[in-house]
């Protein structure tokens, strides 16, 4: 994780916070890295996607928007693909394909899911 946050403000970095009832809830973000670097490297434009809700809020509809949310935020920022990787148990691998995102690769036993924006 520390590649997608360490020193966040970055011209490229791209990120939404949700907030339920003026509680940060969570967040979604992404990072362009070096080709190579972190789980979801898919190619050198193209930034892997982080996305977290604090436990209270999980389940609860909210994942959804905040991750439409977070696409939308890439599209603006005029990126044409966005990539993650999640545990093939993780019952959060349906919510990333509702939101787009198809399985491309297998890397260390987790799912590489690529979506287009834009």
């Amino acid at each position: 994780m520390r590649i997608s946050v360490e020193d966040w403000g970055r011209e490229a970095d791209c990120g939404v916070v949700a907030v339920v009832d003026g509680v940060d809830a969570g967040a979604c973000w992404m990072r362009v890295v070096p080709p190579g670097t972190g789980p979801a490297a898919v190619d050198a434009v193209s930034p892997q996607l982080g996305i977290a809700l604090e436990p209270d809020y999980q389940h609860k509809g909210h994942g959804k928007p905040l991750l439409r949310e977070a696409l939308a935020c890439a599209a603006r920022a005029g990126h044409a693909r966005v990539a993650l990787t999640v545990h093939p148990e993780n019952p959060a691998r349906f919510l990333y394909q509702s939101c787009g995102f198809e399985q491309v690769d297998v890397r260390h036993g987790y799912l590489l899911m690529v979506a287009r924006v834009g």
